[in-house]
């Protein structure tokens, strides 16, 4: 499924699927379990009351980023390369190329029937890469509440503003449904 797709409202939205390497997502998921999990909690994290999930964010874990696994491998996003890419196809994403971007991450923990609920990110772009090392049934995003997004194991999603979406729930025996969100805004110039 990967590429530029338009959503029945007429917004843009890509998905990639693979981008990560496999050792990259065995660092991620060893990321989580060993340092995130245990850290998550499902009160104050940001967001809506309608997130049903455990979370937290980059800067409640650590004090350098760059000793992140996820952050540093998130960081192709920012490539010269991969950003010339995503501007050819819409000119919203040449914002990415132009601007500087603040960003913020957060982690998600999705368990047996956890869910998040329709909302809106306060960003200009929302990256969310997925993982489950064990097969899962739900998860899937809904965007506008039209476009049906299947869940799949690293698959990573990039979306506007002012697209409102939605995690389904998840059913999983014992080990469930990952993410890594980075929210990007312009900071100038």
């Amino acid at each position: 499924m990967t590429g530029y797709f338009t959503s029945n409202t007429n917004k843009p939205f890509f998905v990639f699927d693979d981008l990560h390497s496999k050792d990259d997502v065995e660092a991620a998921l060893n990321e989580f379990k060993a340092i995130i999990r245990p850290l998550m909690r499902r009160d104050e994290t940001g967001g809506t009351d309608q997130k049903n999930a455990k979370a937290c964010f980059l800067s409640d874990v650590y004090l350098y980023y760059e000793t992140s696994p996820c952050f540093n491998i998130t960081r192709k996003y920012f490539d010269p390369s991969f950003l010339n890419d995503l501007a050819k196809h819409h000119w919203l994403f040449q914002a990415l190329q132009q601007h500087q971007m603040s960003e913020a991450m957060q982690y998600i923990y999705y368990e047996q029937s956890d869910n998040y609920g329709a909302h809106y990110d306060s960003t200009l772009f929302t990256f969310l890469w997925w993982m489950a090392p064990k097969s899962i049934v739900g998860g899937d995003l809904i965007l506008d509440d039209k476009d049906k997004i299947d869940f799949r194991h690293n698959r990573v999603v990039l979306f506007p503003i002012q697209m409102k979406h939605e995690i389904t729930p998840v059913s999983c025996d014992d080990d469930g449904r990952y993410c890594v969100s980075n929210f990007l805004n312009l900071t100038g110039g």
